[in-house]
C-alpha cells in the first residue's frame, strides 16, 4: 500500500481533515490497534470535524463581529439588569428558528455590542449565517443601497 499516493488522492478530493488524521494515525503507529472499520470511522470523523470547523470559521469571519464573545463570558454580577435565565434561553438559538428578533438596548458602555456578538457567535455555532452591524453602520449601508437603487435587494439579504 502506497501511503503517499493515498494522501495525494485525498488532497485532490479536498479531504484535508482525513489527510491529517491519516498521517497522524500512521506516524504514531496507532493504526495497528484499529480494525479496518474503526480506521475508516476515525478518518470520516476527522474529516467531518475539519469541515465543521472550517464552516464555523467562515461563518464567524463573514459575520464581522466586533468582539469574539460567548454567553459563557457574560458577567451577570455587573449591574446591567441582565436576566440570566432569559439570556441562557437565548443561547440555544431557538429564537432564530422561530423567526423572533432580539433588540439589545441600553446606555453607552454597558456591553450591548459584546452581548450582540455573543448572540451572533452562538448562532454561527448552530450553523446560521450571521452579520453584525451597529446602528450607524447599518443605516449608512441602507442609505447607500437606496442611493444605488439596491435597497430592496439589501433588505432581503439582511432579512435572510
Amino acid at each position: 500500500m502506497n501511503n503517499s499516493a493515498t494522501i495525494e488522492k485525498m488532497n485532490q478530493m479536498k479531504l484535508y481533515g482525513m489527510v491529517r488524521a491519516f498521517r497522524t494515525t500512521f506516524e504514531t503507529r496507532v493504526s495497528k490497534r484499529f480494525t479496518a472499520d474503526e480506521l475508516v470511522a476515525h478518518l470520516v470523523d476527522a474529516e467531518w470535524d475539519d469541515r465543521h470547523n472550517r464552516r464555523l470559521n467562515r461563518l464567524i469571519k463573514a459575520a464581522r463581529f466586533r468582539y469574539q464573545s460567548s454567553f459563557e463570558q457574560l458577567d451577570f454580577n455587573l449591574k446591567r439588569a441582565l436576566d440570566k435565565n432569559m439570556m441562557l434561553r437565548f443561547s440555544d438559538s431557538g429564537w432564530i428558528e422561530k423567526h423572533y428578533n432580539i433588540i439589545v438596548t441600553g446606555p453607552t458602555g454597558i456591553g450591548k455590542s459584546f452581548i450582540a456578538s455573543a448572540f451572533g457567535n452562538t448562532a454561527c455555532m448552530h450553523g446560521f449565517k450571521t452579520r453584525y452591524f451597529n446602528c450607524a453602520k447599518l443605516f449608512e449601508l441602507l442609505k447607500m443601497a437606496k442611493a444605488q437603487g439596491t435597497y430592496i435587494k439589501e433588505i432581503k439579504r439582511i432579512e435572510k
